[in-house]
């Protein structure tokens, strides 16, 4: 089952995200006007690196994750944040109220979701009224994306993840507009849109410089039209609807 793959904890980078991903949550955030007094859900944790941008904005955070061993390494992390909840629950079944948090996080996680679908209206369950979602997927609209699926037509892959760190999970194909379109259908009213990544998406061969791609991110490249829809992840900032 692809949820016992992530339930084990045997591949760190499965549980994790790259640093330059966290400029944008802050940016989000940012424009979301998060506060001290806000209830934040980081649905998909992992290991915790959301955990220390959100600190930034309020120190009352729920991280959830299906992994323990994953939420053990959170916890070792963020050891002296009292007011840090840890819980481990299924994306497509979180145990909160309805309307709980002020703010939810789904960076990175629809993609590993078997019916994400399913997942993002947990999390819109679980969100109050007028509350914001931040939401990111990886985006194949691209060459890095073409690439893929030529060599999957010569040596076919279990799953669409580009980089392998998912072979024995789930890696749902995006695209940039797929997740716009799935936000859309669930009455999310977008705020901001950006792309992220110029070189893997664009440079695939270039892919394994992690150092150099997370030291230049080329962030301002993902604001511009029509560029942001062809870069390597997708990054939605969303608000639900206060009215019904």
């Amino acid at each position: 089952m692809t949820n016992k793959y992530y339930q084990q904890f045997s591949n760190i980078f499965a549980h994790s995200s790259v640093p330059w991903q966290q400029e944008i949550l802050k940016q989000f955030l940012n424009k979301a006007e998060v506060t001290d007094s806000y209830l934040i859900a980081d649905i998909g944790s992992g290991v915790g690196n959301n955990i220390q941008t959100i600190l930034g904005f309020t120190r009352q955070i729920t991280a959830i994750d299906i992994s323990p061993g994953a939420l053990s390494m959170l916890k070792k992390r963020y050891a002296g944040i009292d007011s840090l909840s840890i819980i481990q629950a299924d994306a497509t079944k979180l145990p909160f109220r309805a309307e709980t948090f002020d703010a939810v996080i789904l960076t990175e996680i629809l993609e590993h979701c078997e019916n994400p679908a399913k997942a993002l209206s947990e999390s819109l369950r679980i969100l109050k009224k007028g509350g914001h979602i931040i939401m990111s997927t990886p985006n194949y609209f691209n060459p890095a994306g073409l690439w893929k699926k030529i060599c999957d037509l010569v040596n076919p892959a279990s799953t669409w993840d580009a980089w392998g760190n998912h072979e024995k999970g789930v890696e749902n194909f995006f695209t940039s507009f797929k997740l716009s379109n799935l936000a859309k259908s669930q009455d999310i009213k977008i705020v901001t849109e950006l792309g992220g990544d110029i070189i893997r998406s664009w440079l695939p061969f270039f892919r394994k410089q992690y150092r150099f791609i997370d030291r230049h991110p080329f962030l301002r490249v993902g604001k511009m039209w029509p560029i942001k829809y062809l870069l390597m992840n997708y990054f939605i900032l969303g608000k639900k609807d206060d009215i019904n």
